[in-house]
C-alpha cells in the first residue's frame, strides 16, 4: 500500500472513530439486540435464539458502516467540498473512495469479531464448515450496501443522506429478517420483506453458518444482483460536489 492511500485510510479510521453516534449505530446497537433478544424469547423460532439472531446482526453490523456510516461521512465530505479539494490532490478520487473502503473493512473487522465474541459467550453453536461461504456472503453484502451508501451520499444533500441512511437502517431491523422472522409477517410484508437486500444478505448468511449451501442459493443471488445494480448506480450518479 502506498503512502498517501495508507495515510489518508488512517485518517478517515481515525475520523470514523471519534465520532460517538457512529460508534453507537455500528457497535453499540448490534450488540444489544443480540443481547437482550437472546434472552427473551419473544423470537418464536424452533432454533435457539442466539443462532437465529447472530447471522442476523452480523449482517446489521456490516450495513451500518457500510451503508449508515459510510454514506454519512462521505455525504458531509461532499457537502463541504472535502471531496472536491482532495479528489482534485495528488491523492486523486480513485485512492480517496479506496481509503475510505478500506478504513470501512477494519472497522468491520472488529465489528465481527465482537458481535462474534458476545455470540460464542451466549452460547452460539455455527457449524464452522461453512465459514468461508459465511466470509463471501459478508464481503459480497458489505459491497452491495457500500454501493447503496455511496449511492445516498454522491445524489442528495448532506441532511438528506443522514436522514434516509438512518432511516433505512431502523427499518431493515424490524422488516429484514435481522430480529424477526420473515415468514410470521403478514403475507403482503413478507412478500416485500423477500425481496430486499438485506433479507437476502441475512438469509445467506443463515444458510452459511447452518452449514447449508449459501453461495449457489437463490438469497444470495440475490444479494449479487442488488450489488451490481447499487454499484453500477452509484458509479454512474455520483457527483463530487
Amino acid at each position: 500500500m502506498n503512502g498517501p492511500l495508507a495515510s489518508q485510510a488512517g485518517l478517515e479510521l481515525r475520523l470514523t472513530m471519534r465520532r460517538g453516534e457512529s460508534l453507537v449505530v455500528t457497535l453499540v446497537i448490534p450488540l444489544l439486540l443480540l443481547g437482550f433478544f437472546s434472552q427473551v424469547d419473544v423470537l418464536g423460532t424452533s432454533e435457539p435464539a442466539i443462532d437465529f439472531l447472530t447471522p442476523g446482526v452480523i449482517a446489521l453490523s456490516i450495513i451500518a458502516t457500510s451503508m449508515v456510516s459510510f454514506a454519512i461521512s462521505t455525504g458531509y465530505d461532499r457537502s463541504y467540498g472535502v471531496l472536491k479539494l482532495l479528489g482534485g490532490s495528488p491523492l486523486g478520487r480513485g485512492r480517496l473512495i479506496l481509503a475510505k473502503i478500506l478504513a470501512i473493512g477494519i472497522i468491520q473487522f472488529g465489528q465481527l469479531a465482537c458481535v462474534v465474541a458476545l455470540a460464542l459467550a451466549l452460547g452460539w453453536a455455527p457449524d464452522w464448515g461453512g465459514t468461508p461461504q459465511a466470509l463471501v456472503v459478508v464481503v459480497v453484502g458489505s459491497a452491495t450496501f457500500t454501493g447503496l451508501g455511496l449511492l445516498l451520499a454522491g445524489t442528495l444533500r448532506a441532511e438528506a443522506t443522514l436522514a434516509v441512511a438512518n432511516l433505512l437502517f431502523i427499518l431493515f431491523i424490524p422488516f429484514g429478517g435481522v430480529v424477526y422472522p420473515v415468514d410470521r409477517m403478514p403475507t403482503l410484508v413478507a412478500d416485500v420483506a423477500k425481496l430486499l437486500p438485506v433479507t437476502a444478505f441475512v438469509e445467506a448468511l443463515r444458510r452459511a453458518f447452518a452449514g447449508s449451501p449459501a453461495v449457489l442459493s437463490a438469497p444470495f443471488a440475490l444479494l449479487c444482483l442488488w450489488g451490481v445494480a447499487l454499484v453500477v448506480s452509484a458509479v454512474r450518479t455520483f457527483k463530487w460536489e
